[in-house]
C-alpha cells in the first residue's frame, strides 16, 4: 500500500475510473483519509467506449445532457475530481456544463451497472518486462527530490522532465 513507503501523506490519489471500471472501495478508503480522488480517463477512450454503452446513452437521453457531461457528473457524484482535456470548444462546454445538473439516484445506480470495461490504458508497455523495472524505481533529481514511479506512463513524463531540465543528468 502507497502509505505504508509514503514519508509524506499525499493530497491527491490518481486512479483509473470511469463507467465499467470504478473501485470503490479504493475511492471510500482514500476520501475516508481525507485525500482527494482524481479519476483519469472519466471518459474512457477508443479501446473503452464508455460513452457509447446503453446506459449512458439513454440516461444522456433523458437528461438532455451529452454523454460525456453524463459520466463526468457521475465522477463528481461518486466523489472524484475527472481529469479532463479540452481540445475543441465542445469538449470545453461538456467539461463546464457537468458542474451545472445533478444525476437522481437512480441514474447514478444505472451507470454504476455498467460492465466491466477494462482499462482504458493500454497493459502492453508492461508486457515487455518494463513495469517490472520502473513500478518501484526511484529517480533522484539535481534538488534531491523523490519521484516514486508508479507506472510506465509517469515515467515517461519525468523522463521527459528531466530531459529537459539543465543539470548533471544532461
Amino acid at each position: 500500500h502507497l502509505l505504508a513507503h509514503a514519508s509524506v501523506e499525499p493530497a491527491v490519489s490518481q486512479l483509473e475510473a470511469h463507467p465499467g471500471r470504478y473501485d470503490a472501495a479504493a475511492v471510500g478508503s482514500w476520501r475516508q483519509r481525507g485525500i482527494e480522488v482524481q479519476a483519469y480517463s472519466p471518459l474512457g477512450s477508443g479501446r473503452v467506449p464508455v460513452l457509447q454503452t446503453p446506459e449512458v446513452q439513454q440516461i444522456a437521453r433523458q437528461t438532455g445532457r451529452s454523454p460525456a457531461q453524463v459520466c463526468l457528473r457521475w465522477s463528481i457524484q461518486k466523489g472524484m475530481v475527472p481529469i479532463v482535456r479540452a481540445t475543441r470548444p465542445e469538449h470545453m462546454r461538456d467539461n463546464r456544463e457537468a458542474l451545472t445538473f445533478s444525476l437522481d439516484e437512480a441514474q447514478v445506480h444505472e451507470i454504476d451497472r455498467v460492465a466491466a470495461t477494462g482499462r482504458a490504458w493500454d497493459d502492453a508497455i508492461k508486457q515487455g518486462g518494463l513495469a517490472a523495472t520502473i513500478k518501484s524505481a526511484r529517480i533522484v533529481v539535481p534538488n534531491r527530490a523523490r519521484f516514486a514511479i508508479r507506472s510506465a506512463l509517469h515515467y515517461a513524463a519525468v523522463a521527459l522532465f528531466l530531459r529537459r531540465a539543465p543539470g548533471p543528468l544532461d
